[in-house]
């Protein structure tokens, strides 16, 4: 049996409930801190003698993981960037990150095994910003150390480049939706 994980960003950008843009693509960069968060799920709630991963938060910081404590703490954050730079599975923030939000609607359809998180950014400056790319975070509670003792920290699992960059007039808003498919065959 085949197991995969496809997806498909899509923007909205809206202003005076009009849509100025809509815009989707096939998402193409699931990053490392994913498939190592998802084996920690693996372990429960234990706490392991050695780090079962080592992570990157949001900032940079090498995160060494040794059990999963409460899981994904707070909901999904949305980010939103105008960064260009060369999507790595490496990458643990967007190249040049202009907001992020939590993010305000999730449905899972088990026959479909479809999950779909979306949030939303008005822009509030006093200028219009292009997107460029986007991504989606975990902030997660694990044990830091094998005493249990634990902490929680902000990880990217999903940044990516949009083909088409996206114009957000000031006064406008942003939805950036996430859909992940699970693919099963053989």
């Amino acid at each position: 049996m085949k197991i995969e994980l496809e997806g498909k960003v899509k923007v909205i950008v809206e202003k005076n409930d009009k849509i100025l843009k809509k815009y989707e693509q096939k998402m193409n960069s699931f990053l490392r801190n994913l498939d190592h968060i998802l084996a920690l799920f693996f372990t429960g709630s234990q706490c392991a003698e050695q780090p079962v991963v080592t992570l990157y938060d949001i900032t940079g910081e090498e995160c060494n993981i040794y059990g999963i404590s409460q899981g994904i703490y707070t909901p999904s954050r949305i980010r939103i960037g105008s960064g260009t730079k060369e999507v790595s599975p490496d990458d643990y923030a967007l190249d040049a990150e202009i907001a992020y939000v939590a993010s305000q609607g999730f449905t899972y359809n088990s026959s479909t095994r479809t999950i779909v998180v979306r949030g939303s950014w008005v822009n509030n400056t006093e200028a219009d910003k292009t997107v460029t790319e986007v991504g989606l975070s975990w902030y997660i509670v694990y044990y830091y150390n094998s005493e249990r003792n634990t902490r929680a920290d902000d990880f990217l699992i999903i940044r990516d480049l949009l083909e088409n960059s996206v114009t957000v007039p000031v006064g406008a808003s942003i939805t950036v939706e996430f859909t992940i498919t699970v693919k099963v065959s053989g």
